[in-house]
């Protein structure tokens, strides 16, 4: 286990305590467990920070004292108080601050978090479920939301169809003058053809994705009703 330690505790009123008072409480947040209890007897706990047993309860009888600096609120101040999970100390502000994220946690979560929504899905995903506490806030998890959300609209360059079904979507096509020349019906089953390979493996036939596919298409030569007229070439050229 671990705790984090910021840097804000060196403007704490910890620092007015003697330096014994202070390398008592660090060994603490050391030691601690996920809950931030440090069970054992006064002799067990003082023998593993190597600490004198009198310059550790000593120590001890400081950091359980109420403190009006303090930056908490919490127990009056408070640093320790006796755990209720059996003999021993529990540090107050523990899991308070083990909650709090870190720029560089939120963008590490963020890199993992587009990276699993990037990847293609599929009905045969399976999905996988962590029985451990999650280590992020929900707040994290809904700031990664709203930036997957943001990233997504800045990505889409042409406007949402209106059409009201894939059929009318379809039709609205055919008659667009920005398509004349080109078989909607064969481009669509060229399409079909495509998502089946392996580079079309995970894609969807989606609104944009034909609109895509569609503006690709050349149209250089539009397809004529029927051939035109040749005419006779004169004879002597």
């Amino acid at each position: 286990m671990y705790a984090k330690l910021f840097s804000r505790i060196a403007q704490s009123s910890l620092m007015e305590q003697d330096v014994e008072v202070r390398y008592c409480f660090m060994m603490l947040l050391a030691i601690a467990d996920i809950e931030g209890d440090v069970i054992g007897t006064d002799v067990a706990i003082a023998r593993q920070i190597n600490l004198d047993i009198a310059i550790f309860q000593r120590s001890i009888e400081k950091l359980m004292l109420p403190d009006p600096d303090s930056n908490s609120p919490a127990q009056e101040g408070r640093r320790i108080v006796k755990s209720e999970n059996g003999r021993g100390y529990n540090l107050v502000n523990y899991c308070t601050y083990r909650a709090i994220k870190t720029v560089e946690e939120k963008r590490a979560y963020m890199r993992d978090y587009m990276r699993e929504r990037r990847k293609p899905k599929s009905i045969n995903d399976v999905t996988s479920v962590n029985i451990c506490k999650n280590p992020l806030s929900d707040v994290t998890h809904a700031e990664a939301e709203a930036e997957a959300e943001a990233e997504n609209k800045k990505k889409q360059k042409n406007p949402k169809p209106a059409a009201s079904s894939y059929e009318d979507f379809i039709s609205e096509l055919k008659s667009s003058p920005a398509y004349t020349g080109i078989d909607i019906d064969r481009q669509l089953s060229l399409m079909d053809v495509w998502l089946k390979t392996p580079k079309g493996k995970g894609r969807r036939k989606t609104h944009q994705f034909i609109l895509n596919w569609l503006s690709r298409v050349d149209q250089s030569f539009p397809i004529l009703d029927e051939l035109p007229t040749m005419k006779p070439i004169p004879r002597g050229i």
